[in-house]
């Protein structure tokens, strides 16, 4: 049922167009026994065809779905056990822990420009023609910007929201990670 939930809800185009790749392979294979099934390679090679034919990422395809079953099971988790949970379960091999805890090497100034911009659009104080611009430059860019915070950034970020601390402590506290 979680499957078909995924496919009919939540499922992107590229997800549903390797959903249906692995469907017609499926059809397409004569029948075994279960015995005779080895998982591991299938997995295997089904996630190099995909992630080949594509074009998607497989990694944040994953993580997402593991994310959704966490915060389905535990809907009061904060954002850094999910983060935690997540890099547990989903290890990212081209992110160490002090890279993530550094807000994966960006500069300050860089850094402090992106908590703005994420601040003023998730308050509602960021200019429309600036919104665009953004939104024109990278679809997808505040999902990237999440992800490129470390996770004490996120943290603050997420108290801050939440109205747990205010502006001063929170680039006060933002300015020392």
């Amino acid at each position: 049922m979680q499957v078909l939930d995924f496919i009919l809800n939540h499922a992107q185009p590229d997800e549903i167009r390797g959903i249906e790749m692995a469907l017609d392979r499926r059809r397409s294979e004569k029948p075994a026994g279960v015995a005779d099934l080895d998982f591991q390679k299938m997995a295997t090679q089904m996630a190099g065809k995909l992630g080949h034919s594509l074009d998607f990422d497989i990694k944040n395809m994953s993580k997402r779905l593991v994310a959704e079953m966490i915060i389905e099971q535990y809907p009061n988790i904060s954002e850094t056990e999910l983060a935690q949970l997540l890099d547990q379960f989903v290890p990212d091999e081209h992110n160490t822990a002090s890279r993530q805890s550094q807000g994966l090497d960006l500069p300050k100034d860089v850094r402090i420009s992106m908590l703005d911009q994420f601040i003023r659009y998730s308050t509602g104080r960021m200019p429309d023609h600036e919104q665009r611009s953004l939104q024109e430059a990278s679809p997808d860019w505040i999902q990237k910007y999440w992800n490129a915070f470390s996770i004490e950034h996120r943290q603050l970020l997420s108290e801050l929201l939440k109205g747990e601390i205010d502006s001063n402590e929170f680039w006060h506290r933002a300015e020392g990670i």
